[in-house]
């Protein structure tokens, strides 16, 4: 469900030098992910699970969930076009480099939210450790 991968967003993406380089990379054959960039109340909406970040939410829907229209204009379409076959999430806050956390919206999003937390708690580890680099 979830790939590590390093981040190459400042090659085509308008971000910042100092972000961390390491992010998750979520597999388009699974499910929809939309990086919303404002508030957006993921209770309203119909995803399976989500993670808050600095401007918005990332928004999870897992095969045969989708978006709605509306939900999915939420979307930065720069961000969606980044790579075709996985969407580049980053799993540690690009300000502060603190953990995320996805939590789950529906029982499917159970499964989701634990993976995501899992990896992202096992990397935190190996930062901590010093055995890589966020």
């Amino acid at each position: 469900m979830f790939s590590i991968g390093q981040s190459t967003t400042h090659e085509k993406y308008p971000n910042r030098s100092d972000i961390p380089s390491l992010l998750f990379h979520f597999d388009r054959e699974i499910g929809v992910m939309i990086d919303a960039d404002k508030p957006v109340n993921p209770h309203k909406t119909t995803c399976d699970a989500y993670v808050l970040t600095q401007k918005g939410v990332h928004l999870f829907w897992l095969y045969p969930n989708k978006p709605t229209k509306e939900e999915a204009e939420l979307g930065d379409p720069l961000h969606d076009n980044l790579n075709k076959e996985k969407y580049p999430i980053f799993f540690a806050d690009k300000d502060t480099k603190r953990q995320r956390s996805c939590v789950p919206l529906t029982q499917r999003g159970w499964g989701l939210a634990l993976e995501y937390n899992r990896k992202a708690n096992e990397i935190f580890e190996l930062a901590r450790a010093g055995r890589v680099v966020l």
